[in-house]
């Protein structure tokens, strides 16, 4: 069946990846709008169904699996002139583990829940994404050159639960529905 134009024109605008917000509200020393503003890139873990393959009497049938997530979250930040930005995301490693110590607060003293949003052409969040119990596991230090004058940019590696599209549920059957 041939597409027409009228029906590709028909289609809202497509969504942009340059346009979005990482947020973790409540995280003790760490400045949430500051690392909001300053995040350049966010890799979301993955989430799927495992594959079941069955070869019975010559054919092949696929069954679901179990749930796949990968509780892997990276993102890149610019870093500010204060060094606010990785002080912040060390001082929250350390509510994780402290490395001098070897001690760790329990779980629900170092977690928190972020927010991720795609924002559209309007300025309006167009798909928002719930990351339950995120915590950093990685900060990889950012590169220096004499003689080079880009910003100074750095990755973090974080675990998270649970990646949760908000608004999932977009049809009710009638009789769920008062």
């Amino acid at each position: 069946m041939a597409v027409s134009f009228n029906e590709l024109n028909a289609l809202p605008d497509i969504l942009g990846t340059g346009r979005h917000e990482l947020y973790f509200p409540n995280v003790p020393g760490l400045n949430s709008q500051s690392l909001m503003l300053t995040n350049t890139q966010v890799t979301l873990p993955t989430i799927g169904v495992g594959h079941i393959r069955a070869r019975l009497l010559g054919h092949s049938l696929g069954f679901r699996g179990g749930l796949s997530f990968d509780n892997t979250l990276t993102c890149s930040f610019y870093e500010l002139s204060t060094g606010d930005n990785i002080k912040g995301l060390y001082a929250w490693m350390q509510l994780v583990r402290n490395v001098s110590e070897g001690t760790s607060l329990l779980k629900a003293g170092y977690v928190t829940d972020g927010i991720m949003k795609y924002i559209n052409t309007l300025g309006d969040s167009a798909l928002e994404i719930r990351l339950v119990n995120v915590f950093p596991v990685q900060i990889t230090y950012p590169e220096a050159s004499a003689g080079d004058s880009a910003p100074v940019e750095f990755q973090v590696t974080f675990n998270v639960d649970s990646a949760e599209v908000d608004d999932e549920v977009v049809y009710l059957p009638e009789i769920l529905v008062d």
